[in-house]
C-alpha cells in the first residue's frame, strides 16, 4: 500500500517543489559562504518534502521561496511580528524541528544570519517549548 503522500499528492505537485527549492538560489545572495546557503536551501527542501509527507503543502512557503530564495525567506518569517501560518501547523503536527526557525540555529548556517536574527527564532522557538 501507497504512503498517504503518495495518494493525496498530485504527480505535479513534487515537481513544483523541486523546482521552487532548486530555484530558490535565485533570490537575494546572504552575506555568508555561497556553499553555506546551497546547503541551507538544501536543508530546507528537505524539511519541505517531510512536511508533504506529513499531509501539510506549505504553498505559500513554497511561493515566497521562489520569490526570495531560502535565506531571505527564513528572514523575512522570523523577522514578522508574529508566527506564520506555517509554523502554528508544525507546532500543531510537532514538528518545530522543521521550521525555518529551527534551521537557521543549526551551527552549520550562523555566517548566514547574524545574532539578532538568530536570537528571534530562539525566542520565538523557546515559547512553543522547542530547544534545539
Amino acid at each position: 500500500m501507497s504512503s498517504n503522500a503518495d495518494v493525496e499528492q498530485p504527480l505535479w505537485f513534487g515537481r513544483i517543489v523541486s523546482i521552487v527549492v532548486s530555484n530558490a538560489h535565485g533570490g537575494i545572495e546572504p552575506a555568508g559562504e555561497p556553499d553555506s546557503a546551497a546547503a541551507f536551501s538544501t536543508a530546507v527542501s528537505d524539511a519541505v518534502r517531510r512536511c508533504i509527507d506529513l499531509g501539510y503543502r506549505p504553498s505559500y512557503f513554497l511561493q515566497m521561496l521562489g520569490e526570495h530564495g531560502a535565506v531571505e525567506t527564513a528572514r523575512r518569517l522570523i523577522v514578522a511580528p508574529s508566527e506564520s501560518e506555517g509554523f502554528t501547523r508544525l507546532w500543531e503536527l510537532g514538528r518545530l524541528d522543521l521550521t525555518v526557525e529551527a534551521l537557521v540555529l543549526r551551527t552549520e548556517y550562523a555566517s548566514l544570519f547574524d545574532d539578532s536574527i538568530r536570537g528571534l527564532a530562539e525566542s520565538r522557538l523557546a515559547r512553543y517549548g522547542y530547544r534545539p
